[in-house]
């Protein structure tokens, strides 16, 4: 790639690694992981798990690693409950003119051409808050999990709080704690999809039901199958009958 086109795709702290190690970008956007970051200004906010931030001189478009808000402005689905929530919480954390350090992982663009980040302001972790207020539900992109762990712990504190989509305003239950002796509820099933369908159906706490056993996760174009390093990792939002299904609706097989 030359070096030109190189500098305007890549964040400052990533390109500078690269020169510096000799490496060279791949087709799939893969590269050394960057410690330092970049220091940018942001400059809106779309939505629970999307800004705009002013890199460099460039307006780029933010997606947080590790996080999935509820939708509320996919071209093909409905606003989804805690929807608006989540973006107003991502609002009340950073705003627009607003400095904060962006840090990566070993994909840096999804297929959207969104940079993938942590994004910290005053030192804290913005993804994991999202999590922590029962937002952003854990997600892994691409095999990048670098911010998983402090996700995943944040949360578990909002289902044990029961906030965010942990409070029954979206059809589930808040979770109360069972007796000591009690074995543990089974988990809500998910509508049996009607006979023929392909998918893509909706599961229900991160398990898609027997039929539609493909996990699809929307923001990488990935489809997991089970048994798969991420497949556990991965939302239930979207469940397919079979890969072939996952794959005409646009969605590659992972790696691993």
């Amino acid at each position: 790639m030359p070096l030109a086109r190189l500098r305007a795709a890549l964040p400052a702290a990533a390109l500078s690694l690269l020169l510096l190690t000799g490496c060279t970008a791949t087709d799939d956007g893969v590269i050394p992981e960057s410690t330092e970051g970049d220091v940018v200004t942001v400059e809106s906010i779309s939505d629970g798990d999307t800004l705009r931030v002013t890199l460099g001189e460039v307006s780029t478009r933010v997606r947080l690693l590790n996080i999935d808000t509820p939708e509320t402005r996919h071209p093909s689905k409905p606003v989804e409950c805690m929807g608006p929530e989540a973006t107003a919480a991502l609002k009340s954390m950073i705003s627009p003119g607003d400095t904060v350090v962006l840090r990566y992982d070993r994909r840096l663009y999804d297929r959207y051409d969104r940079l993938l980040a942590g994004v910290y302001a005053d030192g804290v972790l913005v993804n994991a808050e999202m999590a922590r207020l029962g937002y952003g539900e854990p997600a892994v992109f691409d095999g990048n999990d670098r911010f998983l762990p402090e996700v995943e712990a944040a949360w578990e504190e909002a289902r044990a709080n029961g906030v965010g989509r942990f409070s029954g305003e979206c059809g589930t239950a808040a979770p109360t704690p069972a007796p000591e002796a009690a074995p543990a509820p089974a988990p809500e099933a998910a509508p049996a999809p009607a006979a023929g369908d392909a998918g893509p159906v909706s599961g229900a706490d991160s398990e898609c039901p027997d039929s539609h056993p493909v996990k699809a996760n929307d923001n990488s174009g990935i489809y997991h199958m089970p048994g798969q390093q991420h497949y556990g990792r991965t939302n239930a939002r979207h469940c397919y009958a079979s890969a072939s299904a996952a794959q005409a609706d646009g969605y590659r097989a992972a790696r691993r």
